[in-house]
């Protein structure tokens, strides 16, 4: 079974045992301030937005789990220099600035450090299912699989809601155009989670 198969199983599995167990669930939406990293990449951030689904999990008296399902959309740029790491088959007209959408899944570890604040962590990972780039002709620039770490801080003003703050750290190589170079994924959210059912 391949990285989604498990990341998907697992998911459901613990959205399932959420259920069961009449855990909190809710929305969450965030701001996200982006930039992929690399060579032929433009070195700023960029904002974007994320909106979802999330469900919390607890599993001892102190630690939770977090999983959450969200709809991902960066904003990305290449560099004025992208011709020049790749000349072969780079496309001039491109536009500098375009869009990447992915479907993501972190699923996150809460500690409370008081009753009004968490810190959380853990794996995420990232299914691209939309792109408008058009930086080489008949071939695709990013890979659809990206994974990495994903850490945070959640203030709790009321049971059911949660304002967080949190950073995406990507592992993985997303270029697919060649192994020379490499492109990372970098993130910044700043969002609020609003419970819907459960709430205690």
């Amino acid at each position: 079974m391949n990285l989604r198969g498990c990341l998907v199983l697992t998911f459901t599995a613990i959205y399932f045992t959420a259920t069961a167990q009449k855990k909190q669930y809710g929305l969450t939406a965030s701001l996200n301030i982006s930039n992929v990293t690399g060579n032929g990449m433009a070195a700023k951030y960029q904002s974007g937005f994320e909106a979802g689904a999330f469900a919390l999990i607890p599993v001892t008296k102190k630690l939770s789990l977090q999983p959450e399902l969200l709809f991902n959309l960066l904003k990305v740029s290449r560099s004025n220099s992208f011709p020049v790491y790749y000349v072969d088959n780079n496309n001039p007209s491109s536009s500098m600035a375009f869009n990447l959408a992915y479907l993501s899944i972190p699923i996150l570890l809460n500690y409370p450090l008081s009753s009004k604040i968490t810190i959380n962590a853990g794996p995420q990972y990232n299914l691209l299912v939309y792109s408008n780039e058009a930086l080489l002709y008949n071939k695709k620039a990013f890979k659809n699989n990206d994974a990495g770490v994903r850490a945070g801080m959640q203030f709790h003003p009321s049971p059911d809601v949660s304002l967080f703050t949190s950073y995406y750290y990507g592992i993985t190589n997303i270029n697919d155009i060649d192994s020379r170079y490499q492109w990372k994924n970098r993130q910044f959210q700043f969002g609020v989670n609003v419970a819907v059912f459960g709430v205690k």
